[in-house]
């Protein structure tokens, strides 16, 4: 035998090896979460399963979870991550209730498990509810075979409510799923008027007497950030009267080191890229904390195909589309192929960009953004009734989203938050 045959054979050794060590790690994860879990329920307890695999999506747990802290003791909570394990708001989940997210399907004695997207899943006897992160924008339908592990789909808004109607009747589904009109949780903040426009602004030191302008955009190929690049930063850079706020999608600021960093990004550095603008006075970048805050604090709104314009056209605030034809003719079909079909004259997909305003160009950007702030009644009317399609329970979602899971746990709260 060589001795490379000898090398790579104590090599797959060695993995067969870690392979088992991982899998019993796991059975005895599991032995210890099941008998806690069994304990709980002794104790009157009800057992939730929270998904904090992609922990970008907190926000939309969080206004939740403190609801129902608000209003019970009687649910103990267990967290699925993926690499590390966040608190939730006030609640810190102990370690020896947390596992990877992988073994969520484990765990039968679990009474539910929410997640706010559509990937997790759990096991059959445990109710599934999915929460969504965001508006409906991009595609007809989400996957059929994600959509139906799920029991419970929570609803955005009456225009939520139509595409998932049309999800089920477009594949047919035979499975009883409850549809619950809930809102939009995390935006409650925003619509009950809890930040101060001033406040914000002075926070990333900008003049609080101009007018702001925030570009938000989407993350895909084809969208604007990739497809446009310095030259939209070289546009926005001309707004010299304005506030200019960047807030990029955080799948656009994965670190190098990210094993889909290629996909997410295109291979480029886009903090690295926009810091190169930072020497302009009036332009900040705002990658971290609550994207809402934001949006009360801008005037105009710049995107693609974002779902982010839906909750800033829920404050009848215009928002300007730079339009994207390679995102609709190539990476619609291809990235979300699985995503029903791809009509993009369907008001299901990017229905938002009927009541703003249309730029075919980045060179555009200038005339666009004070032609919406100097006729403050462009679409308005439109972007009145489109703002009551948004959101259903504007500034109670949270509560609405509590009183629903105390109903399908049949539980009773101490102090329901709602009334």
């Amino acid at each position: 035998m060589s001795p490379n045959e000898t090398g790579w054979r104590g090599l797959l050794m060695k993995i067969k090896r870690l392979l088992r060590l991982q899998t019993w790690r796991n059975r005895l994860s599991i032995a210890i979460i099941t008998l806690q879990m069994a304990v709980d329920k002794l104790l009157g307890k009800r057992v939730v399963i929270l998904d904090l695999e992609e922990i970008t999506l907190l926000p939309v747990l969080t206004p939740i979870i403190e609801q129902l802290l608000n209003s019970t003791d009687r649910i103990s909570y267990y967290a699925a991550y993926k690499t590390t394990c966040p608190a939730v708001g006030n609640l810190v989940i102990p370690d020896k209730r947390t596992f990877h997210y992988s073994l969520s399907v484990h765990f039968p004695a679990a009474d539910m498990y929410l997640s706010p997207h559509v990937y997790g899943n759990a096991s059959l006897r445990t109710i599934k509810v999915h929460i969504p992160h965001g508006q409906p924008v991009k595609f007809a339908c989400l996957p059929k075979k994600y959509f139906e592990r799920y029991d419970v789909h929570f609803l955005t808004g009456p225009l939520d409510r139509e595409q998932t109607e049309y999800t089920i009747a477009y594949y047919g589904l035979k499975k009883k799923i409850t549809l619950y009109d809930i809102g939009m949780p995390k935006s409650d903040a925003l619509m009950n008027g809890c930040y101060d426009r001033r406040s914000v602004l002075e926070d990333l030191r900008l003049d609080a007497a101009r007018k702001t302008v925030i570009y938000a955009p989407s993350w895909e190929e084809g969208l604007s950030l990739r497809a446009f690049g310095h030259v939209l930063f070289d546009r926005l850079a001309e707004l010299k009267n304005l506030n200019v706020i960047i807030r990029l999608h955080p799948t656009s600021l994965v670190p190098r080191s990210h094993p889909d960093f290629a996909f997410y990004t295109g291979g480029i550095d886009w903090g690295q890229i926009v810091q190169e603008y930072l020497r302009h006075p009036n332009i900040r970048f705002a990658p971290e904390g609550l994207t809402e805050r934001l949006l009360a604090a801008s005037d105009v709104m710049i995107t693609d195909v974002s779902g982010v314009a839906w909750e800033f056209l829920s404050l009848v605030k215009p928002v300007i589309y730079l339009d994207c034809p390679d995102f609709f003719s190539k990476t619609l079909p291809t990235l979300y192929r699985d995503f029903g079909p791809n009509d993009v004259n369907t008001s299901r997909i990017n229905e938002g960009r009927r009541v703003g305003h249309v730029v075919d160009s980045v060179d555009e950007l200038p005339r666009a953004v004070r032609l919406l702030l100097n006729d403050p009644s462009y679409n308005i009317q439109e972007r009145i009734e489109f703002a009551k399609q948004v959101q259903y329970h504007s500034g109670r979602a949270s509560a609405e989203a509590a009183r629903v899971i105390f109903e399908l746990l049949h539980l009773e709260p101490n102090t329901p938050a709602w009334q």
